[in-house]
Parts: C-alpha cells; sequence; structure tokens
C-alpha cells in the first residue's frame, strides 16, 4: 500500500504542469540554447529553430533592441537561413564576413568552450551565438540591415 502511494505521488508530481514560463525556462534547451531539430529531423534548421535560438541567445545576452531587432536582422540578412550563401563570401543566419567570423571566434574562444559552440559559421546555433555575443559586447555596426 505505501509502494502504491508512493508511486501515486510520483505520477501526480510528474503530471502537474508547470506555468508555460517556468516550463520554457526549465527546459534544457533554453538552458544552453539548443533548439536544432525541434522540426527538421535530418539535422538542418528551421527558421522557428533559428528563431528560439535567437530568443534563447538575447535572453542570456541582452541586445538593443532585443529579440524583436536580433529576428529582424537575422531575416533581412539571410530570412533566418542557418545555409545562406547568397551573396558570397558572406555566411549563415548573420551573413559573417570570413575575416569577420575568424576575428570573432579567435576573440570568443572561452565564451565558445563554454557554451559548445562550434567554429562552424553554416551552424545555425552558432552563428546566432556568436552573432549576439558580439552584439552584446558592442553595437548592431556590422550588419547593414540594422
Amino acid at each position: 500500500m505505501r509502494r502504491l502511494l508512493t508511486m501515486a505521488v510520483l505520477v501526480a508530481i510528474i503530471l502537474t504542469p508547470l506555468p508555460a514560463e517556468a516550463a520554457d525556462q526549465q527546459d534544457w534547451r533554453w538552458e544552453r540554447c539548443r533548439f536544432k531539430n525541434l522540426d527538421v529531423k535530418d539535422g538542418g534548421w528551421s527558421t522557428r529553430e533559428i528563431a528560439r535560438t535567437i530568443e534563447c541567445a538575447v535572453d542570456h545576452f541582452p541586445v538593443y533592441g532585443g529579440p524583436a531587432k536580433a529576428k529582424g536582422v537575422a531575416s533581412c540578412e539571410s530570412g533566418m537561413d542557418a545555409y545562406e550563401y547568397g551573396n558570397p563570401p558572406y555566411m549563415g543566419v548573420y551573413q559573417f564576413h570570413p575575416s569577420t567570423w575568424d576575428g570573432a571566434t579567435n576573440r570568443w574562444q572561452d565564451f565558445m568552450r563554454r557554451w559548445a559552440v562550434r567554429d562552424a559559421p553554416f551552424n545555425g546555433r552558432s552563428n546566432v551565438l556568436i552573432a549576439i555575443k558580439m552584439v552584446h559586447a558592442g553595437s548592431w555596426g556590422p550588419w547593414s540591415c540594422a
């Protein structure tokens, strides 16, 4: 009987819904801004996944204009496409020039290690986190859409 009661309490705790905001903040994805494969199971990045990554990054590293500005710049630069290479040599969501990407990744090595950010400009999460970290430390200056 005691075991049954314990099981009932555990089930009740597990099934009790959290408020939406609390659930978001406790979500393991939100802790490190990992939203890949919510929509695209083949390893790609959907615009929704990019948008969620931007919202999360701005939550951790506030920028001028907040998430609306950050998503607006990403939409203008690439249509929130992680693989955008429409205007070579610019790459990814925030259309980094290779020299800007190299400078940023060299500058933010500790951040990249702590947050497990890859040195890969066509990785949506990496591109977003590096861009938001740059803007958090400075401004939207490097982006023409800002």
